[in-house]
């Protein structure tokens, strides 16, 4: 019973260190795209959007929930 678990200690390292490499981290990620998100509605609030700010942000939205979902 011990290898067994010793088996699975290793395992769930390896799986933790994979998804660190394929996903990285995603906490850090969806502050990065809250933090660009908030800086473009600053801009909507002063009306200096630009059409590619709208496209901009209405992806990074998408992204933002995708990561959401990641958690």
């Amino acid at each position: 019973m011990y290898v067994l678990k010793e088996k699975l200690k290793r395992l769930k390292f390896d799986i933790r260190s994979w998804n660190k490499f394929v996903f990285g981290d995603i906490n850090k990620q969806r502050v990065k795209l809250e933090k660009r998100i908030q800086v473009l509605d600053e801009k909507y609030d002063e009306g200096e959007l630009s059409v590619e700010d709208k496209e901009e942000r209405r992806q990074l939205l998408a992204d933002l929930g995708q990561a959401r979902v990641k958690q």
